[in-house]
C-alpha cells in the first residue's frame, strides 16, 4: 500500500489488539483474499475484463437531489466523480480501476474520505491482499486491510464502499473464482502444449549416419561441419552432396496443427463467466448486442456502485432529503445513425429534445441558440384545445328550430 494512506485517512488508527473477528449467525468469521490463480495473466480473461472496464469507465457520475435527474451543478461531488476523485486518478481511471478489481476478484473496496465537516473530499480504490471484518469492544464493525507490502489498516465500515459479485455463500463478501479455475488452467495447458510442440517440431530435421565409427568428439565435429556447410542461408540450391562415408536421411516433420475448436470452447467458458461475448471484446458489436451488454453488465454495476456510494457519502439527514449519486450513460450514443435519426424525428416535434440535444446524439457541435425547445403546431395542450372549442361553440340552444 502506498505511504499516502496515512495522509489521506485523517483519522486515528484503531489499535489491532482491541479488535476481534466479526462472527456471523452461521459461526466463524468472513475474510477475503485475492484470487491466487492469477487470472489477470491469462490473455483471454484480461482482454475481457479490460473491455468491460473500458465501457464502465465511460459512465458519468452525478449528484442529484430529490427525484430530479438534473445534477446539482454547484456540487463538489460532481467534480470529484467526473473529473478527479483523488489526486492520483481521473474519473475514467477511478471507474476503470474499480471495475477491474470487481470483475477480477469479485470484490471492490473504495475508501470514502471526508473532511472535518463530513463532506466528501476524495474516493480511493483500495487493492488489499486480504480483508477481514472485525468488531471493537463497542461492537462497531471495521474492515482490517492487509496490503502487499505488509501494511495493515483498519477502517470503519462507514468509510469503505464495498462492491460484491457472486454474492452467495459469504454473508459479507463475494465468492472466489474457483468456478472458472478449471477453464483458466486448461487455457494455460493449451498455451504450454502449443509452445512445446512448436519447439519440438523446429529442432530435428534429419539424421546423418556415418558408415565408420567415430569418437564422440569427432562425431560432434563432423556434425557441426555438416551443419555449417549445408544448413545455412548460403546453401541456396538446397542440395546436399554425400559420399560413401555418410548417409543423410531427412525427416518429414509435419507442421503443428492447433486445435482451434478447443481454444474456442475455453474462450467461451471465460466469456460466459464474465457475462459478455467476443463482439464486445473486439468491438464488432451490433446495436442490439450493445443494448444487451449494457443492460446485463454495465447497468447492474452502475446501480450497485451508485447505491453504495450514496449510502457512504451522505449523512442520514442528507439521505432524508433524497441526496443521491447516480451513474448514467446515454444508451443512444451506441445506436446506429438510422435509429438516432428516427428518435430525433419522433421526439423533436414533441418538444422533448432541444436542438443541441439532437446534435449531441449525432455527435455534431452545438449551436448558440440550440438550447431552445421547438415543437410542432400539430401538438397542442389539452386545456388550450378545450378553451378553443368552447369559444367557438357559441349558443346552440335553438339550433335546428
Amino acid at each position: 500500500m502506498p505511504k499516502w494512506i496515512d495522509k489521506i485517512l485523517g483519522i486515528e488508527k484503531v489499535q489491532e489488539q482491541q479488535m476481534k473477528n466479526f462472527e456471523m449467525l452461521n459461526g466463524g468469521y468472513k475474510s477475503f483474499s485475492q484470487f491466487t490463480g492469477d487470472a489477470y495473466q491469462n490473455d483471454i480473461y484480461r482482454s475481457a475484463v479490460d473491455s468491460i472496464a473500458r465501457h464502465i469507465a465511460k459512465l458519468s457520475g452525478k449528484h442529484v437531489i430529490n427525484n430530479s435527474k438534473q445534477p446539482d451543478i454547484n456540487s463538489k461531488i460532481n467534480r470529484l466523480l467526473q473529473d478527479r476523485p483523488n489526486p492520483f486518478m481521473s474519473g475514467y481511471d477511478f471507474l476503470y480501476k474499480v471495475a477491474t478489481q470487481y470483475f477480477l476478484y469479485n470484490n471492490a473496496f473504495i475508501l470514502v474520505q471526508k473532511d472535518s465537516r463530513g463532506n466528501l473530499s476524495g474516493l480511493y480504490p483500495l487493492s488489499p491482499t486480504n480483508v477481514e471484518y472485525v468488531v471493537d469492544a463497542n461492537n462497531e464493525v471495521y474492515l482490517k486491510f492487509l496490503f502487499s507490502n505488509g501494511d495493515k489498516v483498519i477502517l470503519h465500515m462507514n468509510e469503505v464502499a464495498v462492491l460484491r459479485r457472486h454474492f452467495n455463500s459469504n454473508e459479507l463478501l463475494g465468492d472466489d473464482n474457483s468456478a472458472i479455475m478449471g477453464a483458466l488452467q486448461l487455457a494455460q495447458t493449451q498455451n504450454e502444449g502449443m509452445n512445446e510442440a512448436i519447439k519440438n517440431s523446429a529442432q530435428i530435421r534429419g539424421i546423418v549416419k556415418y558408415t565408420q565409427a567415430l569418437s564422440p568428439s569427432k562425431l560432434k565435429e563432423a556434425k557441426d561441419e555438416f551443419m555449417n556447410n549445408y544448413f545455412t542461408m548460403a546453401n541456396n540450391g538446397g542440395v546436399i552432396p554425400v559420399d560413401t562415408s555418410m548417409e543423410y536421411q531427412p525427416l518429414n516433420v509435419s507442421d503443428v496443427q492447433i486445435d482451434t475448436s478447443q481454444i474456442e470452447v475455453v474462450k467461451k467458458k471465460i466469456y460466459d463467466y464474465l457475462g459478455i461475448n467476443e463482439s464486445i471484446v473486439n468491438g464488432t458489436y451490433t446495436e442490439d448486442g450493445w443494448q444487451a451488454f449494457f443492460e446485463s453488465i454495465i447497468e447492474p454495476f452502475s446501480i450497485q456502485l451508485a447505491l453504495e456510494l450514496s449510502d457512504k457519502v451522505f449523512s442520514e439527514r442528507e439521505k432524508a432529503f433524497n441526496n443521491r449519486i447516480v451513474f448514467e450513460s446515454s444508451k443512444l450514443q451506441y445506436a446506429s445513425n438510422k435509429s438516432k435519426t428516427n428518435v430525433i424525428k419522433e421526439l423533436l416535434p414533441l418538444g422533448v429534445l432541444t436542438v443541441n440535444q439532437a446534435l449531441d446524439l449525432l455527435n455534431l457541435p452545438n449551436v448558440e441558440d440550440g438550447d431552445k425547445r421547438i415543437q410542432s403546431l400539430n401538438y397542442v395542450d389539452k386545456e388550450l384545445i378545450n378553451q378553443y372549442q368552447m369559444q367557438n361553440k357559441g349558443d346552440v340552444s335553438n339550433e335546428g328550430n
